[in-house]
């Protein structure tokens, strides 16, 4: 009983280590409402995001007359309006809504004064527009009530890990302390098969970093953002280049600081153990 605990103990701390490294950089890259704002900032969101419109409004609009007004209309727009508060508004509405997501979860965009912008800029271009031009091109707000779509349940698993990180946490440091204390009190090799399950884990993250490196953040998700010419590749390359460089640095002190004590601990008690057991508990029973 007491071998089959340790291994079990020693293949959940192999398991869920690397797992949750991945969850806790990922957080501090780009999971929290200031976080996310830096992003958008770092990767220069908001710039891109009008080229963006531009572009696309460029290859979906032909030679006619109302269109190249109509895009010179919107472009004029773009230019001049800052979308960075609305967006930071979003943002912070979205966080909000994971931590009531079980009520109530929708994200709002208010659109009148952006409505209001168009429509001086259509009459300095045309006295000639109708009064409703804007109505026919934007609402008066957008809105998405994120619990009625396809995907419902990645929003309540991403509630979730959000309202209860700090106990995720605490739930991982309570069970490598009650692991440490079952090898403490079990004897020398299963502390050996402790510290030997965290070199793995140490070596499971560096090859996270390892992965990102081998990743092509130009074709990752090529095939998807591709489809209609839509121009998000370069927001997508973006925004992973961004996490990659955020969360590489990371992975290696993690990595690093994990398998540096891992190697400590085994030498010292590898060491200590040498009278008494010479190997890691494979073979208990002849041990015992």
């Amino acid at each position: 009983m007491k071998r089959f605990l340790a291994w079990f103990l020693a293949i959940l701390l192999v398991l869920i280590t690397p797992v949750l490294a991945f969850f806790c950089n990922f957080k501090l890259a780009a999971f929290s409402p200031e976080s996310t704002k830096k992003m958008f900032l770092e990767i220069d969101f908001y710039d891109q995001a009008k080229s963006v419109v531009k572009t696309a409004m460029l290859e979906a609009g032909d030679d006619s007359v109302e269109m190249q007004l109509m895009a010179k209309i919107t472009h004029k727009t773009l230019d001049q309006y800052d979308f960075r508060p609305k967006i930071e508004k979003v943002i912070d509405d979205f966080y909000a809504g994971l931590k009531n997501s079980n009520t109530d979860f929708k994200i709002t965009i208010g659109l009148s004064d952006v409505k209001q912008l168009m429509m001086q800029n259509a009459l300095a271009e045309s006295k000639s527009l109708p009064a409703d031009f804007s109505e026919s091109l934007i609402p008066d707000q957008w809105q998405v009530d994120l619990l009625k779509s396809d995907r419902a349940w990645l929003i309540k698993i991403t509630a979730f890990f959000y309202n209860n990180f700090a106990l995720i946490l605490i739930s991982y440091g309570v069970l490598v302390l009650l692991s440490l204390l079952f090898c403490i009190l079990s004897g020398v090799r299963y502390l050996k098969l402790f510290f030997t399950a965290f070199l793995i884990s140490g070596i499971l993250i560096f090859f996270q970093r390892a992965i990102w490196w081998l990743i092509n953040p130009q074709t990752i998700f090529l095939s998807i953002t591709n489809q209609g010419n839509t121009g998000l590749q370069l927001i997508m390359r973006n925004l992973l280049v961004y996490f990659r460089e955020e969360t590489v640095l990371l992975l290696t002190w993690e990595s690093a600081l994990i398998i540096g004590i891992s190697l400590v601990g085994i030498i010292i008690f590898s060491f200590l153990g040498q009278s008494k057991v010479g190997k890691i508990p494979f073979d208990d029973h002849k041990n015992s």
